[in-house]
């Protein structure tokens, strides 16, 4: 049987199984077996509760909002969220936060020429000259003299914080928490002057629909309308969506009505190599959009994705304990001898042993994950790619591409389903 015999066969059985009673569990295995995987049935998302403001997912709740971006942060902003982190959130549970840069901006220019256009007799060709100029920054960057190739773009950027916990739709003990645990976090970050607001069931599809459906030559948005008899992860993705998987990167197929060519990007995903031997808070954003160095930025759009997870102060506390008391052994016999660095690790667990003992300091495991969009071109791919490489080692950073991560699972979408996105 050939496989366009196979697919007719499989209709026709599906069409039979439909027309009889309560034949879905019949018609669910039938798809199953045709093996032709849907990357709307492996997100959790599924429901959204109005009165809680919280997201009901296959086997978790959680929540989302959007807060404005910062080009930098203060001392009152690095405590504030530091004491967050360290006191208010629970102990276990991942925390992700979410940078997006997109070339969307198209109706942020049309809202912008509403209220700052030309006048005057040649008003209209001012318009779209200046319209043009922006437009044009956004698909690749700005008009720049001749010689000077910075790449200056024009971006749309958004911070997303997104948590979860494992819970049952019926556990009202988990809503509470949840619930309680939104405007604490709220509350923290009013605290340390930045705003946020909640993310809805309609503002969800939209923000991940641009995330997964990825145009490159897309300047305006397209607004998802709402359905709500459908589960929320089938309408974030658009039926023409076809992902195609690659050691290094993913291929992202855009097929839309009236239109000739379908589009296709390339997703490739950056993880740090390993720990930075020093980081600050505040100049996170250079290591994106560089003011000093405007050459070292990322030009393509990208998803910086930071998940973190606070871990048990008493587990810590007793594993500092022990390495310390066997290193501190160690320190003063021969091994030291032969061991030389053994004093000095011995002196930092100490450190680390009274720091945790006083409350003051937690320990957290982190996730750092950099995805970028670009043209399905191999010169582009690789001016992105170099981009990104570039502008972290300004930084110490060494960033690696990881080719096992891209089959697994698409990267940098909002983590609301559940711990197992986070490692470090």
């Amino acid at each position: 049987m050939n496989l366009l015999d196979k697919v007719t066969h499989t209709a026709n059985s599906l069409l039979s199984a439909l027309k009889m009673p309560d034949a879905s569990s019949q018609a669910n295995q039938l798809l199953g077996d045709m093996r032709f995987p849907q990357l709307s049935s492996l997100l959790p998302y599924r429901d959204y509760d109005e009165s809680s403001g919280l997201f009901i997912n296959d086997g978790s709740i959680g929540f989302m909002l959007e807060v404005q971006p910062l080009t930098g942060a203060s001392p009152t902003e690095v405590l504030a969220i530091e004491s967050l982190l360290r006191t208010k959130l629970p102990r276990g549970v991942p925390l992700s936060i979410h940078l997006m840069s997109s070339k969307r901006v198209g109706d942020h220019i049309e809202s912008g020429l509403r209220d700052f256009s030309w006048s005057g007799r040649d008003a209209d060709k001012f318009n779209a000259i200046t319209r043009a100029f922006y437009l044009t920054a956004a698909e690749d960057r700005f008009a720049l003299p001749l010689g000077v190739d910075i790449p200056l773009t024009l971006r749309n950027y958004r911070v997303f914080i997104s948590m979860c916990i494992k819970a049952r739709r019926n556990n009202k003990a988990a809503f509470l928490q949840m619930e309680n645990l939104v405007k604490v976090l709220r509350a923290s970050l009013m605290g340390a002057k930045i705003p946020s607001w909640p993310v809805d069931a309609g503002a969800f599809i939209n923000v991940v629909g641009e995330m997964i459906n990825h145009d490159p030559d897309q300047l305006y948005d397209t607004k998802r309308t709402l359905d709500p008899y459908q589960d929320l992860n089938f309408q974030c993705i658009d039926n023409g969506f076809g992902m195609n998987v690659y050691p290094d990167c993913l291929k992202i197929n855009l097929r839309s009505a009236g239109r000739e060519n379908e589009s296709v990007a390339r997703v490739m995903n950056f993880q740090l190599e390993k720990n930075p031997d020093m980081a600050f808070l505040w100049a996170s954003a250079d290591n994106y959009g560089n003011l000093l160095n405007p050459e070292l930025s990322i030009a393509c759009p990208f998803i910086i994705t930071l998940t973190m997870v606070v871990e048990e102060q008493e587990k810590n506390q007793f594993e500092a304990n022990r390495k310390y008391l066997d290193l501190e052994k160690k320190s003063r016999t021969s091994y030291a001898k032969v061991f030389p660095n053994v004093v000095a690790e011995a002196k930092e667990w100490g450190e680390l042993r009274e720091a945790l003992s006083s409350n003051q300091t937690a320990l957290a495991s982190y996730f750092y994950n950099v995805t970028v969009f670009c043209e399905d071109n191999d010169n582009v791919a690789l001016r992105c790619e170099q981009d990104v490489i570039n502008t972290y080692r300004k930084k110490r950073y060494r960033p690696d591409r990881p080719t096992v991560q891209a089959a697994l699972e698409f990267p940098g979408l909002p983590a609301v389903h559940g711990p197992s996105r986070c490692a470090g």
